[in-house]
This record gives C-alpha cells, sequence and structure tokens, in this order.
C-alpha cells in the first residue's frame, strides 16, 4: 500500500483519510449549499439594483411635483421675466427655442424661458432700458442687481438711470428700469439679476451682451422731451402699421399723471426713445440733422395696444418701432 511521506519530512501530507463517502456527502452539502447562496446573493443584488433605480426616478418626479406645486409658481416657473426693450433677444444660451410667432404665446409670460439680449452702446453716458413683467396674479416689488459673471461681482462700468435699481409692477403687467454707461466696459457680458418680493429666495436672469458701436456725444436721457420718426410693424408678420412724426418725452412722462391735455402715448414708446444718440449738443436741435442712431424695440401686447379696441389691427400684438431722433428740445 503507497502512502505520502509523512510529517517528519513536512513536506507531504497524507490526504486518504478525508476520501470516504461521509466526507465526500458533507462537501457535496456544503458545494450545493454555496451554489444556493450565490443565487439568492445575484437575486438580492438584482432586486436591490431595481428598487434603487426606481427610487430615483421617484425621487425626479416628486422633484417636479413639487417645483409644480409650489405656491409662487406657474406652470413649474416664477412669475417674472425680464428682456431689454431693444429688438436683440435669444433665449439664453441656446436652451430653448424661440417661437415663430410670438403672438401665440399663452399670454402668462413673454417668452418660454429666460432670454440674452445684446446692448450695442454708443459711448459713455449711453443708456438701455430692462422691461420687466409681472406675470403674477398679485403686485410685485423688484429689484434688480448687476454683477460681471453671475456670481455677485458687482459691476461699476453700468448703473441705474432716473428710476434706480428697483420698482412696483401691478399684477400682469410691466415696468421698466434704466440703465446708464458710466465708463468703457471691461466685460463682454453683465448679468442682471431680477429678485421679487415674493421671494427673496429665488431671481431670474437677464444676460445682457455688450457691444461697442460708434462713439457719440449726446445721448437722450428719461425726462428729455424730442421729436422723433417712427415706423411701426407688427412683428409677426412684418405689416407695416403707421409712419410719422411724434413730438415725445423720454421714458415716464409725469404729464400723462394729470388730467391735463397732453401727449400721452402707450408705454413702451416713450421708454424706446431712451438711449437715441446725436453727435453734439447742437446739432441735436437742428432738425433732422442731428440723429445718428435707431433704436429698433420690440414691445410686447402689455407694454402697447393690449386689450385696446381703439387700436384693433394692433391689439394684443407684438410691436416693433423705429425710431428716429429729428430734434431735441429739452
Amino acid at each position: 500500500m503507497s502512502r505520502n511521506r509523512g510529517d517528519e519530512e513536512g513536506r507531504w501530507v497524507d490526504l486518504s483519510a478525508f476520501n470516504t463517502p461521509g466526507v465526500m456527502r458533507i462537501l457535496d452539502i456544503v458545494s450545493i449549499s454555496a451554489a444556493v447562496l450565490l443565487i439568492l446573493s445575484g437575486v438580492w443584488l438584482y432586486q436591490g439594483t431595481i428598487d434603487f433605480l426606481d427610487s430615483l426616478e421617484n425621487m425626479d418626479n416628486a422633484s417636479e411635483e413639487q417645483a409644480q406645486s409650489l405656491p409662487n409658481m406657474i406652470e413649474g416657473r416664477w412669475p417674472w421675466e425680464a428682456k431689454l426693450l431693444f429688438d436683440t433677444c435669444e433665449p439664453l444660451n441656446g436652451t430653448w427655442e424661440m417661437p415663430e410667432i410670438l403672438h401665440d404665446q399663452d399670454g402668462i409670460f413673454w417668452y418660454p424661458g429666460e432670454v440674452e439680449c445684446i446692448w450695442e452702446h454708443n459711448g459713455i453716458g449711453d443708456r438701455s432700458v430692462i422691461a420687466i413683467r409681472n406675470a403674477a396674479t398679485s403686485n410685485q416689488d423688484f429689484t434688480v442687481n448687476l454683477s460681471t459673471n453671475n456670481d455677485g461681482n458687482s459691476i461699476e462700468e453700468i448703473g441705474f438711470g432716473s428710476t434706480g435699481n428697483s420698482l412696483s409692477v401691478e399684477a400682469n403687467e410691466s415696468g421698466l428700469i434704466s440703465l446708464v454707461l458710466n465708463a468703457e466696459p471691461q466685460t463682454d457680458y453683465v448679468y442682471a439679476t431680477i429678485e421679487s418680493s415674493i421671494d427673496s429666495n429665488v431671481s431670474i436672469m437677464l444676460k445682457i451682451i455688450l457691444s461697442s458701436g460708434d462713439q457719440h456725444g449726446v445721448h437722450i436721457e428719461e425726462g428729455q422731451r424730442l421729436d422723433v420718426h417712427y415706423r411701426v410693424f407688427i412683428y409677426d408678420t412684418g405689416q407695416l402699421l403707421d409712419e410719422g412724426d411724434l413730438f415725445v418725452t423720454a421714458g415716464e412722462d409725469p404729464m400723462c399723471e394729470t388730467d391735463a391735455p397732453w401727449f400721452c402715448y402707450i408705454k413702451g414708446f416713450g421708454w424706446g426713445q431712451v438711449g437715441l444718440d446725436c453727435i453734439d449738443a447742437a446739432s441735436c436741435r437742428l432738425d433732422f440733422l442731428g440723429s445718428v442712431t435707431t433704436n429698433t424695440v420690440l414691445l410686447p401686447p402689455d407694454l402697447a395696444y393690449k386689450n385696446r379696441d381703439d387700436r384693433p389691427e394692433a391689439n394684443n400684438q407684438w410691436l416693433q418701432f423705429e425710431l428716429n431722433l429729428n430734434r431735441l428740445y429739452v
């Protein structure tokens, strides 16, 4: 009978003792048990993965439902938005598509999302106007803050005009805030964050792209009285509605708050004059010689002829105005 060398040499072990039916039966049971455990572990791991993925989906759905259910939101959006008055606005960072027909919007918001707008400025002192819409069913107080890179760093080159940086807007109406160029900007972008009194923890953003045009000496400010040439179109169709010359006050005209007879127009028309330019103070006062720029502004219905039966062809339409300075009076 053969055998392995024993323990005295320390290198060979006799395994024949394990080769018995009892031991083999035990090993078979252990092997079967291990296989069963592996199968159960796989089932448990698979079920755990499915449960984890379901929980993630439920969290996403819960977040969406929570956003929709917040009392201050409308259709998942905060109930205010902003744009420059200029007809230079596009979807912010290309995150949504501009509707082909703006008139077909649902009437709650101007646009489907936030926008970025170009301001082509024409020298220190030039001005532009931010329009803010209150889409809520209650009045809101708004505050506008400017920064260079959307992280709160303030910008000194651009400030606010006569309006300051805050205003109150009635429900389902719009207000306007003027910007003034105090110095040559050192950045290509300015971010305007608009905060509301209904929730101080949130804000919407307007990205302003700065573009330097020809430099001119005089820029129309709020409160100045002037004579302008205008052309007005229905924006969605390109139809020319009217053309002519009018005496107008740039910005808000305090005379229109009185009962005195005066030249009062739609709100957006007066504000569209802000930022018109001419070469110098003398040429500004010479008929048809001073104007060197055209303001092309795009007015949403609530800054134009919203619900106005006396202008049926323009009622609730987006209007595009081309504005040129004829003469500056004061």
